[in-house]
């Protein structure tokens, strides 16, 4: 799953900054990508710390000086933004939008807990027990209620977290409390939301792209490190990866013809991920109740041979 995050945000950063074309402010992304990813990995002190506010900084003032910012948006937006209580009025869905957003939801909570034990694998911690269990208290209303209060579907920012980890080398409780409470603030002031409204697609794809490859790599390294990791569980992950992947990438028009619960799900690489590597896991390449033959073989010391 935490590789699919990093395939797809890798694929919306790409698609950003290509979105006009492999010109001169495509090269620019891709050169403000590599360096904050450069920095991450050679830098020192506080400088190692801070490669994707450099790259949104240094990111606007180039795209300023280009004209390509359009800070329309700020000048126009209110001082103060105040979201609606249910903006959607409190008539009852329809099933099939019910059925939709149980599903979603069921699946941001899959995406949160393996999100959740990739970045305690990152900061080399051990998730305790109790505290996973609040932790999902705490998650199923602030990120499911409460969004859906305010006319939003569920939101799980982990896995784009584990990569700003990654690059930034920060990972303290305390000051992620109090960037979130900043950033909470900042959300009500209207020309703020704006001027990152109007973030150049290509400034917007270089943060993306930067964290998107840590993210792969931390993927790979849960693998690397399952008690066990052979042909089956290779095959099941591979599988699950290459479909989940690949019917994302399929054309829009030929998802439009579907119904819109299957669009809703397999369109989705990271929830259409989730449910194949569940069914290939528990159904498909189902263990016997007796698997101990499936457990990796040790060699035999050659005097037992003898």
């Amino acid at each position: 799953m935490i590789i699919m995050i990093g395939l797809t945000v890798a694929g919306v950063g790409l698609s950003e900054m290509a979105e006009a074309g492999f010109g001169v402010s495509f090269f620019i992304a891709l050169v403000l990508a590599l360096g904050g990813s450069a920095l991450a990995i050679h830098g020192t002190g506080v400088w190692a710390t801070l490669p994707p506010f450099f790259v949104i900084v240094l990111g606007y003032v180039i795209f300023l000086a280009l004209g390509q910012v359009d800070l329309e948006l700020a000048r126009q937006a209110p001082l103060l933004s105040v979201p609606s209580l249910f903006p959607y009025g409190l008539v009852w869905p329809s099933t099939d939008l019910i059925v939709i957003m149980v599903i979603v939801n069921l699946m941001a909570a899959a995406n949160f807990y393996g999100n959740l034990h990739g970045y305690a694998e990152v900061i080399g911690e051990k998730v305790d027990e109790r505290e996973e269990h609040r932790s999902f208290t705490i998650f199923g209303f602030v990120e499911i209620v409460l969004p859906g209060i305010l006319g939003t579907p569920a939101t799980v920012a982990y896995g784009e977290n584990l990569g700003i980890v990654q690059l930034t080398r920060v990972a303290a409780r305390a000051f992620i409390i109090v960037a979130a409470a900043i950033f909470l603030v900042l959300a009500f002031i209207g020309p703020f939301g704006a001027l990152m409204a109007a973030m150049p697609k290509e400034v917007a794809g270089a943060v993306l792209l930067g964290f998107a490859s840590p993210i792969i790599g931390i993927g790979a390294s849960i693998l690397n490190t399952a008690p066990i990791f052979q042909r089956r569980e290779q095959t099941l992950v591979g599988f699950a990866i290459f479909l989940g992947l690949g019917l994302h990438l399929l054309p829009e028009e030929l998802w439009r013809q579907a119904p819109r619960l299957v669009e809703t799900i397999f369109n989705n690489p990271v929830i259409s991920v989730i449910i194949f590597v569940l069914v290939f896991e528990k159904v498909v390449f189902r263990l016997p109740a007796d698997s101990s033959a499936m457990a990796p073989q040790t060699a035999i010391p050659k005097e037992k041979e003898e």
